[in-house]
């Protein structure tokens, strides 16, 4: 599958991978991963691919010499037992934000659980959060990590905030 996407921007893609036999996770693998840039022919990345723990989820970081062209850009993400599927695009650099709230009975300063619905791990690292409501409205703290078990979300933060938020409160995410 393809997906096409803007020159000179840095990206992580994520892709999920399913046997095409079964349908089930393709885990393991090694998928190639190329671009083609305005229409010539398709070479590989030099950014990096790696699997989020066994889920058949793949995390591909394009720099942008992968994506450095005039015209469009294409990237291919292919193994040859496997369909692809994608997931999320994220473009460094330009926003990409969500509100959430706190849902945790005994949230930390620095960690806690959300009502967020993002399924990839680390989806939300490096972003700020700004809280909206509660005492801690309007403080800002980066991300540092998005952990995900299941249907449970947890934010971890690179600092801690000057308290703990109350479950309920609510707060901005946004990807800069």
């Amino acid at each position: 599958m393809s997906w096409n996407l803007t020159a000179h921007r840095t990206y992580t893609v994520y892709a999920k991978m399913r046997l095409t036999a079964t349908g089930l996770p393709g885990t393991g693998l090694t998928p190639t991963v190329q671009t083609s840039k305005n229409g010539a022919a398709l070479t590989a990345i030099g950014g990096t691919i790696a699997e989020l723990g066994a889920s058949g989820v793949y995390k591909i970081e394009l720099s942008t010499a992968d994506t450095n062209t005039v015209g469009g850009l294409a990237l291919l993400v292919t193994e040859g037992t496997c369909f692809d599927e994608l997931i999320d695009c994220n473009v460094r650099g330009q926003p990409d934000f969500t509100v959430g709230s706190v849902n945790d009975g005994s949230p930390g300063t620095m960690s806690f659980l959300t009502d967020l619905t993002e399924t990839v791990a680390d989806y939300w690292k490096d972003a700020d959060l700004v809280f909206l409501t509660g005492t801690l409205s309007q403080q800002r703290k980066r991300v540092a990590t998005f952990d995900v078990t299941g249907a449970i979300q947890r934010i971890t933060l690179t600092s801690a905030f000057t308290g703990s938020p109350a479950n309920g409160d609510k707060f901005c995410l946004v990807n800069s």
